[in-house]
């Protein structure tokens, strides 16, 4: 008899269960979606959740543009010596209006020198910082002035230095010419001596020197092989003439006359 109770509460309990809405398995469904929503948010295993950041005001990013600024002002500031009051520069408000903003941006770099102090690296004296800045103005404009004079001065050297150039220049071409010649043979020295100093005469020391560098860059001038050989050097001495384009063709030819008339010489080899 109790067997039989037995087997009958065991089935009326598989009834039950079987009756039963299957909607109580529902709560891991919903741990699932939870766990979603945290790995989105990134609140899982205790994280902070990630919401994107919300784009500054045109009103905050002018202010931010203004704290920059006077901040780039204070550095540049402390590497010469200054210190400052960590509230020199406000900071900026939750909620900027037109008005704060006026304010920061009527802020002079020289007014925050009201709230600074100036340590003077090499005695270590302080000293505060609108009288060190008063100090520091002075000087640069002393400078200033000393710079202008010596701009000045440079100036009229440089004007001067212009001016008597082309003189210097052709004394040195000329007396570099008549050194070389110099140690050419007793022939050929003289005459060419005589021949620079006939063409200054008639033309210029100016055209002559220029006659002589002209020439020189383009190939043509005397070097011991050519001293020794009378006929190449006439040739020479006629081309050289050729970069003095005022000089008459006369004036030349009396020139070159002179070495063809003058006694001859040859190389010691």
């Amino acid at each position: 008899m109790d067997k039989d109770k037995k087997i009958l509460q065991k089935n009326n309990i598989k009834e039950i269960n079987e009756l039963e809405p299957k909607h109580k398995k529902q709560p891991m469904a919903n741990s699932k979606i939870k766990k979603q929503q945290q790995k989105e948010l990134g609140t899982a295993k205790g994280k902070t959740p990630k919401f994107p950041k919300k784009k500054p005001s045109l009103l905050q990013q002018q202010y931010k543009h203004e704290i920059d600024r006077l901040t780039k002002h204070i550095r540049t500031a402390e590497k010469k010596g200054y210190i400052f009051d960590d509230e020199v520069i406000p900071i900026m408000p939750k909620r900027v209006t037109k008005k704060s903003l006026a304010k920061i941006k009527a802020t002079k770099p020289s007014e925050l020198y009201q709230h600074s102090q100036y340590v003077d690296f090499e005695t270590g004296e302080i000293i505060p910082g609108e009288e060190a800045r008063k100090i520091e103005k002075d000087l640069i404009n002393r400078n200033r002035g000393a710079k202008k004079v010596l701009k000045q001065e440079r100036v009229k050297i440089e004007e001067e230095f212009l001016e008597n150039d082309f003189p210097f220049f052709t004394d040195i071409v000329i007396q570099n010419f008549k050194d070389d010649v110099n140690h050419f043979p007793n022939q050929a020295g003289p005459m060419l001596t005589s021949w620079i100093d006939q063409l200054i005469q008639n033309e210029g020391a100016e055209d002559v020197a220029q006659m002589l560098e002209d020439a020189k860059s383009e190939g043509y001038w005397i070097d011991y092989t050519i001293a020794y050989n009378k006929d190449m050097l006439i040739k020479l001495i006629g081309v050289m003439m050729n970069y003095l384009p005022d000089a008459s063709m006369l004036f030349k030819e009396k020139l070159l006359d002179q070495f063809e008339f003058s006694e001859d010489w040859t190389s010691p080899d």
